[in-house]
């Protein structure tokens, strides 16, 4: 149901600053010493103390800052995500800060972020919350590319194993076209991911960075194809049983789990999937296998086209870089990069590149995905992870590559820490 190709988890580097308004057809921007209700329509820019969702709520542009909590009520739906800045040429939503933490009721729908592989085609958000996302029996959670402090727990709820209706308020929303799914991918979580007791068409955790453990239990669903529960990197355990289907690579090409302390059920570390082109790949690797080595990152030359302003004054853009790798993985490729520039001139990135490499003799075609910010000044720092190992059809002698690493620099002259392996 989903393709592979999407965006890394996205670190929670929110600038600090003022928050811009703007003018809305729904709520108009509070002070933050009272709640905000919204019973439908759009959620204007500003900073509010709290925000109950009642009704179907939008938050199309601006920032949005949140000193507490964001309360989805049964029944309700929040979409953060469909772009609405800058008006006549929306490339994103609202960027959206939450001080303490996002629940979600029974029946309640919650999407978050956006990125180039969910309703943003040329840019990425950069959303935090504080606190947890917690979600009881929610008809669907769409989280993508939102940093979070705490933990993600969705349990129960679902549209129901057999995808026979959509029942409203999903069918409220005009952006939600196919059927009812769960999604957290590209989060970065300090706590743990868990998700129990879903029933539903669809269900993937794709390339979260889970600062805790991660859990995926009893979840049934209609597709085939889905729980991809892939590319993940875990430092505690990680936990999978019950699922229907049972945790699987799919055809989302991704690669395998990465895991600090355990592997068990399902997500084993001794469990093998097809993974693409008739290969087959470790579901999960355990961390300690990674070899660590040094490398360099160098651009050869690039090209940068402005996309647009938002509202708040951020500019976003696409660069294309032709960069060469040296150290224990070697070679040379393309880069593409997406940037928000903040007003004072720092910058939030998110980088596909992909390289004809070579890694202890053995040489194919490397994706990696990385995410950064850029200070006023030109240094950038932030991590990487590979994301596909080989060309995706199982001809490659890099097919089971997996690793992550660390990145810092300026002008295109990075230095790497890398934690590679061929599983």
């Amino acid at each position: 149901m989903k393709a592979m190709l999407r965006f890394v988890t996205v670190l929670a580097l929110m600038a600090a600053g003022g928050l811009y308004g703007v003018t809305s057809a729904g709520a108009s921007a509070v002070d933050g010493a009272t709640g905000y209700t919204c019973t439908g329509g759009d959620i204007a820019a500003g900073t509010y103390s709290s925000i109950t969702v009642t009704g179907t709520c939008y938050m199309p542009a601006g920032n949005i800052h949140v000193n507490r909590n964001i309360v989805v009520a049964p029944g309700a739906l929040l979409d953060a995500t469909t772009p609405g800045d800058p008006s006549g040429n929306a490339l994103l939503p609202a960027d959206v800060t939450v001080g303490g933490s996002v629940d979600v009721g029974a029946g309640g729908v919650l999407l978050l972020g956006c990125s180039p592989y969910i309703s943003c085609p040329n840019a990425v958000t950069f959303d935090s919350v504080a606190g947890d996302i917690t979600a009881d029996q929610p008809l669907g959670v769409i989280i993508h590319s939102v940093s979070v402090a705490g933990n993600v727990t969705i349990n129960g709820g679902g549209g129901g194993a057999q995808c026979t209706t959509t029942p409203a308020p999903w069918t409220t929303d005009p952006a939600l076209q196919f059927p009812v799914y769960d999604d957290v991918e590209d989060v970065t979580l300090g706590g743990n991911l868990r998700i129990t007791n879903v029933q539903s068409c669809w269900l993937g955790a794709v390339r979260d960075d889970v600062g805790g453990s991660a859990v995926f239990s009893d979840n049934s669903m209609n597709d085939p194809d889905a729980n991809e529960m892939v590319a993940n990197v875990v430092s505690g355990d990680l936990t999978c049983f019950g699922n229907v289907p049972k945790v699987q690579f799919g055809d989302s090409g991704g690669s395998s789990n990465i895991v600090g302390v355990s592997a068990t059920g399902e997500c084993g570390d001794t469990v093998v999937k097809p993974n693409g082109g008739g290969s087959s790949d470790n579901i999960s690797v355990q961390a300690s296998s990674l070899a660590t080595a040094l490398g360099r990152r160098d651009a050869t030359s690039s090209q940068t086209q402005v996309l647009g302003t938002t509202s708040s004054g951020d500019t976003i853009g696409e660069t294309v870089n032709h960069f060469t790798l040296t150290g224990a993985l070697a070679g040379s490729g393309k880069e593409g990069v997406y940037f928000t520039q903040l007003p004072g001139g720092s910058s939030q990135l998110v980088a596909n590149d992909v390289c004809l490499c070579s890694l202890g003799g053995q040489s194919g075609t490397v994706t990696l995905l990385s995410v950064g910010s850029e200070n006023a000044q030109g240094v950038a720092v932030g991590t990487f992870q590979i994301i596909l190992g080989g060309d995706g059809n199982g001809r490659d002698g890099l097919q089971n590559l997996v690793g992550w690493g660390t990145f810092s620099g300026s002008h295109g002259d990075f230095r790497l820490v890398e934690h590679l392996a061929l599983s």
